[in-house]
């Protein structure tokens, strides 16, 4: 285990190495394990104006990724939703949780009508289809929130700007 990087590093016999990040693992104190739900720090990202486009015929669209990891105490649907500064909510999804550690891919990308609804809301915000034909979020803060039963817990998480 190297506790610094978080990681567990296994050797086989056959000459090959494995490594696995246990960050998460090692975050699941009693009081996590007591919740119903738990859910853990979101990164911040930086935006891109290349999310979604293709750098070459033959690859695929760069799409951004987080995983966002949560603890269940049960095998259950969790409800996920994204808000942003002004309280609107700009995605959702139902996920199957299992008991235990359970991770979620979000690509930062937003149905278009909740993008269209943004733009009239907004008019400092122009989100507009990337070559891939998905809307991203734009800059800002955003809330994360995940429901279970009648328990919710949240996480903020920021897009950033790109220096320049």
């Amino acid at each position: 285990i190297q506790t610094k990087a978080k990681e567990l590093i296994v050797g086989t016999h056959g000459r090959s190495i494995y490594k696995m990040d246990i960050s998460k693992v090692q975050e699941l104190t009693k009081e996590v394990l007591a919740k119903s739900i738990h859910l853990f720090k979101v990164n911040d990202k930086i935006k891109s104006k290349n999310w979604g486009t293709q750098n070459y015929a033959w690859g695929k669209a760069n799409e951004p990724s987080q995983k966002i990891w949560f603890y269940s105490n049960a095998d259950e649907n969790v409800q996920i939703s994204i808000t942003n500064e002004a309280k609107m909510t700009v995605y959702t999804e139902k996920v199957n949780a299992k008991k235990g550690l359970n991770s979620f891919s979000y690509d930062y990308s937003l149905p278009k009508e909740i993008a269209e609804k943004w733009n009239k809301k907004d008019k400092n915000i122009k989100i507009i289809a990337a070559e891939n034909k998905k809307f991203y979020l734009p800059t800002g803060k955003y809330k994360v929130v995940f429901s279970k039963d009648k328990t919710t817990e949240s996480t903020d998480f920021e897009i950033i700007a790109p220096k320049k």
